[in-house]
């Protein structure tokens, strides 16, 4: 099974994206609505998977074996300065992706909050400034991910 490729198409997914105003900030301009995900320039952008626990070793994916064996998989982010990346939790059921005992399966909690995703937040602003607001189009760029391993597009 083919545990990266799932995880990049997840991210991949529009619905896998957020984004929200912190607490107590006010949004100062109204967005009009469009089918793009659209970002007030204070807002928390997030992106979160449930295909596996990131940061996690994973040797199992229910009864599937993943492609290379036990690996960890990561979101990892690079942004300018004044941007804080935080990771994003979810409920997975370990069990369904780590070796356990049926005495370890028993015992543990059925689900545990591990990591999912990152959030992407301004570092320092609490409010726009409005005297220096500019109308700006965002562009995002599309990677292709190769398999290091064999040189291949994933």
């Amino acid at each position: 099974m083919d545990v990266a490729g799932l995880v990049w198409q997840e991210i991949c997914r529009p619905a896998s994206w957020s984004a929200a105003l912190p607490p107590r900030v006010p949004a100062g301009v109204t967005l009009a609505a469009h089918d793009d995900l659209v970002v007030h320039p204070l807002a928390v952008v997030s992106v979160r998977q449930k295909v596996v626990p990131l940061a996690t070793a994973v040797s199992r994916v229910g009864a599937l074996l993943p492609k290379g064996g036990t690996k960890r998989y990561h979101v990892d982010v690079e942004t300018g300065p004044g941007v804080a990346v935080e990771p994003l939790t979810a409920h997975f059921a370990p069990a369904q992706f780590t070796e356990l005992s049926a005495d370890q399966k028993l015992s543990a909690p059925s689900f545990a909050s591990l990591p999912a995703g990152v959030s992407l937040a301004p570092a320092t602003a609490v409010e726009a400034p409005f005297d220096r607001a500019v109308r700006s189009d965002v562009v995002m760029e599309t990677l292709n991910i190769v398999d290091l391993e064999t040189g291949v597009r994933a």
